[in-house]
């Protein structure tokens, strides 16, 4: 170990990013500017080998940075689509207005709530880890990097497809409530487990690693 003047360079220049969050009050800034602190820290006291190796759990820190707010409207307005185009494919009567959804027996409302911000983040974070632990070659962990990103967008689709099918064939009875956010989650759950099954028969870790440049 040895220091990096780079990394001090870099661990310099997130100070002053925090500073300017900080006069600007713009916390999105502030909360990138504290997460990569503690990496850059590291990077700068024990130099650039070290920071090398450690380059992905350096980086998966970046996941707890608090972010998606932005995402949340166009989350909504693909669930609302994608579960009125499955209802509309059962043959049930429905009318979109927005991001309010009307059939028969009830009226719903995609909520920021119900966007899948949550699932997304989780999915990626957590298909991220997989990636890299499971797979050796770049284009598996991205492909799969990139299954985890998009599964989640439409399984929270047709999870709101299911709740409205589940209320209106209830009379409204179940999934109306706080019900139908633990069965979100319990839906979120069975995806995870089997996107992850999936890539289970294609994992790399098991195998001979190649030989190193050195010997």
């Amino acid at each position: 170990p040895r220091t990096s003047a780079l990394g001090m360079a870099a661990l310099l220049g997130a100070s002053l990013l925090w500073g300017l969050g900080h006069i600007a009050d713009i916390m999105a800034i502030q909360h990138l500017a504290v997460v990569a602190f503690w990496p850059l820290a590291a990077w700068a006291l024990l130099g650039n080998r070290i920071a090398w190796v450690l380059l992905f759990p350096y980086t998966y820190l970046l996941f707890a940075v608090p972010t998606g707010e932005a995402l949340v409207p166009t989350l909504q307005d693909i669930t609302a689509y994608f579960s009125v185009t499955l209802l509309q494919w059962t043959g049930l009567p429905v009318l979109l207005e927005g991001r309010h959804i009307s059939i028969p027996s009830g009226d719903f409302v995609v909520a920021e709530a119900c966007s899948g911000i949550n699932y997304l983040i989780a999915s990626l974070a957590l298909g991220t880890l997989y990636a890299y632990l499971q797979y050796r070659s770049p284009w598996r962990r991205a492909a799969f990097v990139l299954l985890s990103l998009l599964v989640p967008i439409a399984a929270n689709g047709l999870r709101a497809y299911g709740i409205i099918m589940l209320a209106h064939l209830s009379d409204m009875k179940l999934a109306v409530g706080v019900d139908h956010i633990i069965y979100g989650w319990l839906f979120f759950g069975l995806v995870s487990l089997l996107m992850f099954w999936l890539g289970n028969f294609f994992r790399e870790d098991l195998q001979p690693a190649p030989p190193s440049p050195t010997g």
